[in-house]
This record gives structure tokens, sequence and C-alpha cells, in this order.
């Protein structure tokens, strides 16, 4: 039970309300709201209140989302109903931190979340008549015979398709995911929405939501992450973040090598394996449809999506590392911006460089089954938590520094203007001139630099790199160097030898070329950095 839910107290002719505080009473269903809230709420619990709606919440100026709310728990039967602003004391920082630490099982332990897709702020509400269409001098029908001779129609008509307010909005996410069932009043139709099928129910319209990046409505591998919990928590075993890394290089290795044999990896609980890269895969597609939505506040970054994470946390042990999970290092800090429109880094600290959660743009991560040689070696990282009970929460200011050791060379960025994002164009470094249209370079900057910004002292940070029948390729960072061995992340390059192998030529004749004519971190000796 959450720690705070509202009563319906229902009777003839109306309804009362008030705030119940669960610490002590027997456990019983309660419905979720999920909702934009628009703005600032209109009425939210504060501390001067809590004594006053104990006794009753005045229901006359209820915001109509909240209305109807209680309309559906009332039409279902449900006696609880849990809203954020109404639960959460609202201007008590420390309430705050706790009872988003609880939200996994606010929307997992919930009996069903109501979805106020339709609405973009609390005043409009879900209920209400719907439209087909918004152009109503474009519908028309054709004759249709059905099988049986009957004479029907078909209606045709023009839409204007659109996300719903919902499917926009950061916090929303987690929701979505966490909630075992899930009743979506959209714009045009009422979905039924359970996390065990994938196979959801509508009203008609379609079948499906209309597509929509943004969206994502069924955890990818929720049965595993189920078994997999229970299974370590049977065995009263933990892993541990490191060990989850050892294991998950032996992973890669054995998949390059071709190697189809089961292999001890030096883990306690092997068979953790395959599942664990793959719900890290899914992980991952999760962030990729999370970064696509806004937060009215930014630095919401990594907690919005902290009770997923802790789902995933839970179940594997992995060590969280500001978005990124430990067990998929290095590879997973190739994470890339999606889009050419540039946005300036934020003014106010969201996380470490090498951590999405750093930047306010939707971002793509790589997958968990790259297949290039041995990338940087992880040696440290240091969080430290604002919240020490919250593992999955935010970060002090500053903290967050990644001690690795890898090969570097020295560069200089060619900035192609304010509007930068993917470009085809080769940076200047050691090498870019020993074969410049041999080369295919992409680049792809997290933010857009400052006016006044150095060009110099950059440095490109190799992590991976594959020689590959058609070509070969390298992926890898760009850092500034700060001094003192501390860098901090601008963005990722990929560069890509436009020829492959030569007719005839063998394959270890090949590598061997591409070393010394290609590679420009052949020389390079791995050093120790620090990226902040």
């Amino acid at each position: 039970m959450p720690t705070r839910l509202i009563e319906i107290i229902s009777f003839e002719g109306g309804r009362e309300l008030r705030l119940r505080e669960t610490q002590g009473s027997p456990t019983e269903p309660y419905v979720a709201l999920s909702y934009c809230w628009g703005g600032d709420q209109p009425i939210k619990l504060t501390r001067a209140l809590i004594g006053k709606w104990r006794i009753g919440i005045p229901s006359e100026k209820l915001p109509k989302t909240i209305q109807d709310a209680l309309v559906v728990c009332e039409q279902l039967g449900f006696r609880f109903l849990w809203v954020d602003a109404f639960c959460i004391v609202q201007d008590d920082p420390s309430d705050k931190a706790v009872e988003i630490a609880q939200m996994p099982g606010v929307y997992g332990n919930s009996s069903l979340t109501i979805a106020a897709s339709r609405a973009s702020s609390v005043e409009e509400g879900f209920l209400g008549n719907r439209t087909a269409t918004d152009f109503l001098d474009q519908v028309f029908e054709l004759p249709y015979q059905c099988q049986d001779g009957q004479i029907g129609s078909i209606t045709l008509t023009r839409t204007r398709i659109q996300p719903e307010p919902l499917d926009s909005r950061g916090w929303i996410l987690q929701e979505r995911l966490l909630s075992p069932r899930t009743l979506e009043f959209g714009s045009r139709q009422l979905r039924w929405i359970c996390q065990k099928s994938d196979q959801d129910i509508s009203d008609g319209w379609r079948k499906k939501p209309e597509a929509n990046q943004s969206r994502k409505d069924n955890i990818d591998d929720l049965d595993g992450l189920r078994a997999q919990f229970r299974s370590l928590q049977d065995m009263k075993y933990e892993l541990d973040g490191r060990e989850i890394e050892d294991w998950y290089q032996v992973v890669q290795d054995n998949k390059r090598q071709r190697r189809t044999e089961s292999t001890d990896i030096r883990l306690s609980h092997p068979r953790i394996g395959e599942q664990f890269i793959s719900a890290m895969g899914n992980w991952y597609k999760i962030v990729n449809a999370y970064t696509r939505r806004s937060l009215s506040v930014p630095t919401d970054r990594i907690l919005a999506i902290s009770a997923v994470a802790e789902r995933y946390g839970r179940a594997f042990g992995d060590q969280y590392c500001a978005g990124i999970w430990r067990g998929t290092l290095p590879l997973t800090l190739l994470w890339r911006v999606r889009g050419n429109n540039m946005q300036p880094r934020p003014q106010m600290w969201q996380g470490p460089s090498w951590s999405w959660t750093s930047i306010n743009r939707p971002v793509v991560c790589p997958g968990t089954n790259w297949s290039g040689q041995d990338g940087p070696k992880i040696l440290d990282i240091a969080l430290e938590l604002t919240n020490p009970t919250h593992p999955y929460g935010a970060l002090r200011e500053g903290s967050g520094r990644l001690t690795l050791k890898g090969k570097k060379i020295p560069a200089v960025l060619m900035f192609p203007g304010k509007n930068i994002g993917t470009f085809n164009s080769n940076p200047r470094t050691s090498f870019s001139t020993d074969k410049p249209d041999e080369y295919n370079t992409f680049v792809w900057y997290d933010a857009l630099p400052p006016e006044e910004e150095d060009s110099r002292n950059i440095v490109l940070l190799e992590f991976a790199t594959a020689c590959q029948i058609n070509g070969w390729s390298c992926r890898g960072l760009i850092l500034r160097d700060l001094g003192g061995h501390a860098f901090v992340r601008l963005g990722v390059f990929d560069f890509a030898t436009l020829y492959g192998r030569k007719e005839g030529e063998e394959s270890k004749a090949w590598k061997q070329r591409v070393d010394q004519e290609y590679n420009p971190f052949r020389h390079c000796v791995p050093e120790v950095i620090y990226i902040i």
C-alpha cells in the first residue's frame, strides 16, 4: 500500500473524500492515476492541509481529470485512489524524496492504473464524447456487399495522427511500464493494456496505438525479470557489478570467436548470462524511448526513470551508474544524440558528462552485441548519491568520476556551424592526412559548443574496433583535455574505411594491412585517465 491514498466514500446522491494514511492498515486494492499536470496544480497536498484532509477533502473544486478518475473508480467498485499531487506532500522535499523512491511499489502494486492520455492538463478531464476525425467535410461512405449478400458500407475518414499528450511526458513512461494493468483513455479509443500480454484490447478505431517513437507500453522481458529476481532471492545471492562486467566481456569474446560451448566465467551464478544481455538490451531501448519525452524540471532526467531502473537492478544485482549499467560498460558509453537540432549543455548540472542524463536531448544507445576488439578498461566509478537510500536516484553535483585505461590520440575539431549534429567530415588528427579520401567519418556532438570554446585540447579515445571483409571501423569518444589526466566528454566518433579486403587477399594479410595503414591507435600506449 502507498503511504497515503484518497478514500472514496460513496453514498446515494454524492460522495465524500478523505486522506487515508495506510500505516498499520490491512492491504486493500487501489487504483493509481497517470496524468499530465499541465502546470502547477490548483489543489495539492501541503503540510498545512494534512490534518484537514484526514477529515475531508473538499470535492466541489477538484480539477476535471481528478473528478473523472473518481467516477471510474466508483463505476469499477474501487474504494481507494492514488494521485501524486494529493498523496505526496508537495512542499516537503524529504517527503517527496521518500515517495519518489517508492514509485515502483505505488504503480507496481496497484490493481489498475488509469491513464488520462487525451488530457494535456489536469483541468481538461478525459471522460466525454470522442470524435473520429477533425475533418468532418471529408467523410464519405462506399457501398460494400457482404459474403451473405447483404449490402453494407465502409466509412472513410481523414484524420490528424499525432501522439497523445501523455506520450510526451517523461515521468509517465515508468508509470506505464510498472503498472500491471492500465486502462488508457485516449483521444479516439479506450485501451486495455496488460503487462502479461502483448495483445492490447481497444474499443475500436485501431487495434494498435498510433505510431509514436516515444511510446512504450510493455517491458519486453517482464517474465525474465520476475523469474531472475525470484531466483536470486531464493538463492540469497546478489551479484556484484564488477563480476557481471567480467562475465559480459567473456560472453563477447566467445561471440567473436564463435564458440558455442558453455563457459565457466568466474561467476557464482553463470546462468544469468544470456538473460542479462537480453534484458540490458531492452533497458537501453526503454532509454531511447524515454529520452524523446520532455520534463518540466530537466534535473528530473535521472529520477523519472529510476523506478524502472530499480526493477532491473533488483533482478540482476548490477551496479547502476547514472543511467548506465556497469555490466554493459564500456560499450554503452558510446550513446549518441539523435537529430541535428543541437542545444547548449544544460546550465544546471544533471550528471557526469559520460552519462546521457547530463543532456536534455533524445539519445540512441548502442546495442549489446558489438563484436569489436577490446576497448578501454574500466578501473573505477566514483558515485556519490544525493539520497544514499535511493541507489537509482540522482548524484551529488560533481560526482561520478569515471577512471579508465585506454588509447587516445590528439585531434582538432571543426565545428560546421550552430546547427550541428551528424556530419560527414574528417576531424583533423595526427592521421587524417595520411589517407583522407579512404575514410568515412561520422561525428556526433552531445551539445552545441559555446562560441568561445577552443577547438584544441581535444583527444579521440578508442573504444571498439572491428576488421571485417567489407572494411575496418573504429568507434570512440571525443574528449576535451582539462589537464591533470581529467577529461570531459564532447561526443562520439565513428571511423570506417571506404574499401574492404582486396580480391584474393587473405584474412590475416588484410588485418595486418589494416593495422599498418588505417589504425591510428596502433602505436598508442594505454593511459589512465578520468572522465568527469
